[in-house]
């Protein structure tokens, strides 16, 4: 079974977030794992399975059979937000989805939305997504891969707030996108690396 949210973080500086810490949630437990949705009859639904992931635990959206309403969010739990700006280079969310609808096709995959703490908010999301196996996704947090819906790029970064999904990504009320292995990639910024590097190498010249 996969660990679910996963936090390695680097002893050189602490555990603040920006110390760079990856999270993961697999929904290996068959729970939401801290991740939470208001359900609408009329919207949708986030459901969780234990099995029928990649591996194991996935969540899936159905929606619902009124279309003009907005589709249903599933929002990250508080380790996914906060202060952005000291990721370095590489930073991102990853993902794996898949199409579950027999009846119609998709026209998106499953879209990352990023809130901010004064109105800002921003829509990332891949290409593609297959009815007949997993695809894996990366979204790079650099503004040119995300369309910022209001607010400013760097103003939203620097709280980030919520942290939503959105599984409706085709026309009809169905099962649509599944969802596997979330994570939130934080490589330690340039300077961190280099400190790490100078400590190394003065251990090695105090042997």
């Amino acid at each position: 079974m996969r660990i679910t949210h996963i936090a390695t973080i680097s002893a050189l500086c602490g555990a603040a977030f920006t110390a760079q810490a990856d999270f993961t949630t697999t929904w290996d437990s068959g729970t939401f794992e801290g991740w939470t949705s208001s359900p609408s009859p009329a919207a949708g639904n986030w459901d969780v399975f234990p099995t029928g992931g990649n591996p194991d635990g996935y969540v899936s959206y159905f929606d619902g059979p009124d279309g003009s309403t907005n589709p249903v969010f599933l929002f990250a739990p508080g380790q996914y937000l906060g202060d952005y700006t000291g990721f370095g280079p590489g930073a991102g969310f990853s993902y794996d989805a898949i199409w579950e609808s027999d009846d119609f096709d998709p026209i998106l995959p499953p879209v990352i939305h990023l809130f901010g703490a004064n109105g800002e908010e921003a829509i990332g999301f891949g290409a593609g997504v297959n009815s007949t196996g997993w695809d894996s996704f990366f979204i790079a947090l650099e503004e040119s891969s995300w369309d910022v819906v209001s607010g400013n790029w760097n103003d939203l970064l620097q709280n980030v707030t919520a942290v939503g999904i959105s599984g409706d990504n085709g026309i009809g009320p169905d099962r649509e996108a599944g969802v596997d292995n979330f994570t939130l990639i934080v490589p330690a910024p340039a300077s961190l690396t280099l400190l790490g590097l100078g400590a190394a190498f003065a251990s090695s010249r105090r042997r």
